[in-house]
C-alpha cells in the first residue's frame, strides 16, 4: 500500500496549495488553514489510492503515460464530462496545463504520468462540483459519483458495435480458419476441463497460455 500511496496520494504541496488558494479566490471564501485543507485531500486520495491507481492502469493500457486521448476518454467514462459537467475543451487545455514534466526528446510531453494524474483529478473534481467549498469533499465525490462506479466498466456494447463494421470484418475474413484453428487448439490447453463442451471456451488459464504462445 505504501508504493501506492507514493505514486497515487502524493502531491506537489506547492503548486496544489496555489490552486487551492486561487479557488478559493474565485468562490469568494477565507481559506484560514491551507495547509489543513491540503492533508484532507491527501486523506481522500489514500482512501481511494486503489481505484486511482485502476483507474490509471487501465486506461495507460501497457504504456507508463496517459495521452490527451486517453485522458478525455477516462473523463467522459466516468462522466465526469456531460452537458452538467466538465467541458471536453476544459479537459483538453487541463491536460496541457497539468503535463509539464517531459521525458521526451524533442522537450513536448505527450503523456501524463502518474503524478500528474492524481493532480489532474483535483483539478476535475474543483471543476465539476462548483458549489463544494471544501476540496476534499469536490475529490471524495469524484471518486463516489464518477471514478469508482465507471472507470472500470467495459462498454462491451460499443466494443461489439465497432469489430462489427465491414471493415473489421473485411481484415478477419480471410484468417477464419487460422483463428477457428487457434481457438480450438488452446481451448483444449487445460486439462482440469473435462466436459465434452471443453473446446467452446477457454477457461481463464488458457486465455493466459495464448498471448505467451
Amino acid at each position: 500500500r505504501k508504493i501506492a500511496e507514493g505514486r497515487f496520494a502524493k502531491l506537489n504541496g506547492v503548486r496544489v496549495k496555489e490552486f487551492m488558494r486561487k479557488r478559493a479566490q474565485q468562490r469568494k471564501y477565507l481559506m484560514e488553514d491551507v495547509d489543513g485543507e491540503l492533508e484532507a485531500v491527501v486523506d481522500v486520495l489514500k482512501r481511494f489510492v486503489y481505484d486511482t491507481k485502476d483507474a490509471f492502469k487501465i486506461y495507460t493500457g501497457t504504456d507508463s503515460g496517459l495521452s490527451s486521448g486517453e485522458f478525455v476518454k477516462f473523463c467522459k467514462d466516468c462522466k465526469i464530462c456531460g452537458k452538467k459537467g466538465v467541458k471536453v475543451n476544459d479537459v483538453g487545455r487541463l491536460f496541457t496545463a497539468i503535463n509539464l514534466n517531459s521525458d521526451d526528446a524533442d522537450g513536448v510531453d505527450r503523456e501524463m504520468d502518474s503524478g500528474e494524474f492524481v493532480e489532474s483529478l483535483l483539478h476535475l473534481a474543483g471543476l465539476k462540483y462548483k458549489g463544494e467549498e471544501h476540496l476534499a469533499t469536490c475529490v471524495t465525490l469524484l471518486f463516489e459519483d464518477c471514478i469508482r462506479p465507471h472507470a472500470d466498466k467495459i462498454d462491451l456494447d460499443t466494443f461489439k458495435a465497432e469489430i462489427n463494421n465491414n471493415k473489421i470484418k473485411a481484415i478477419v475474413r480471410p484468417y477464419r480458419g487460422f483463428l477457428r484453428n487457434n481457438f480450438k487448439s488452446f481451448s483444449d490447453a487445460d486439462d482440469s476441463q473435462q466436459s465434452s463442451n471443453a473446446m467452446d471456451s477457454m477457461t481463464p488459464k488458457e486465455f493466459g497460455i495464448f498471448p505467451k504462445a
